[in-house]
């Protein structure tokens, strides 16, 4: 059994790449006549674009090492930038990129109603708003189910009943408890839409404005590079979703554009 210590955040990659270092001909002495892979997880790499340049780099330079031949990285964000201060080129131009699609009808539910089954349960109607909402994309399902969930509980805990004694009507997720959690959830992105309508020019602004007072489709035809208006693909997934070979505006952002 091999141990693997924790590492403090002043240790660096250094640190990190000497402990890969003795990782590896252990995988090759267990593993004859195959190439070792250690594969790296990294969630919330939207975060990492905050960080400062110098991390950035010593963040390719690790990637770029002897032992960077052994490593495979998944990396997942809901915005992960491809903008750069670096000199160089920068880390992200070593990975590709791969959207997550939004998930059909029955697998949305299922993401929706197994967290709670036996516990609790959704009115209908609650249960439509919540798949309307966030336009069965995955990471918006999660984050509007759990503050679905607090409003409930925030619900019964006013009534001045207890789970315990609270009747199978009361404890049900109704509509009004994904109605205050959807407009908690739209306050939160609205500095999220801020920074991002920040990155627009003036044309792309425009087209948004428009497509939202019209019927909310954007032909695809304008996210390429030889389009008359280009998106990052990245910047397009957290405001708009899947629709043939036409994207529609996702119902948070269409609202939070009404007011801009």
């Amino acid at each position: 059994q091999l141990t693997i210590q924790s590492l403090r955040a002043d240790q660096g990659h250094i640190m990190l790449e000497d402990m890969l270092e003795t990782l590896v001909p252990i995988l090759e002495q267990q593993h004859p006549n195959r190439t070792p892979r250690i594969v790296l997880l990294l969630d919330e790499m939207d975060k990492f674009a905050s960080y400062g340049v110098h991390t950035h780099e010593q963040f390719r330079s690790f990637l770029q090492t002897r032992i960077g031949e052994y490593l495979k990285l998944v990396m997942a964000g809901s915005s992960v930038q491809r903008v750069s201060q670096m000199l160089t080129s920068p880390w992200f131009n070593l990975f590709e990129a791969i959207e997550i699609p939004e998930l059909g009808p029955a697998a949305a539910r299922q993401l929706v109603v197994e967290p709670v089954r036996g516990y609790y349960r959704y009115a209908p109607d609650a249960l439509r708003l919540l798949l309307d909402r966030t336009d069965y994309k995955p990471c918006e399902i999660q984050r509007l189910g759990a503050k679905t969930v607090e409003a409930m509980l925030a619900r019964v805990h006013t009534s001045g009943r207890t789970l315990d004694d609270s009747i199978a009507a009361e404890i049900d997720i109704q509509l009004d408890d994904a109605l205050k959690a959807a407009d908690q959830i739209l306050l939160e992105k609205d500095g999220e839409f801020q920074e991002l309508w920040a990155r627009f020019n003036d044309d792309q602004r425009s087209a948004l404005k428009s497509v939202q007072a019209g019927d909310g489709l954007i032909d695809t035809a304008v996210m390429r590079p030889d389009g008359r208006l280009f998106f990052e693909p990245e910047d397009l997934y957290n405001i708009t979703r899947r629709e043939g070979k036409y994207r529609r505006l996702t119902y948070m952002f269409s609202e939070w554009l009404k007011g801009v």
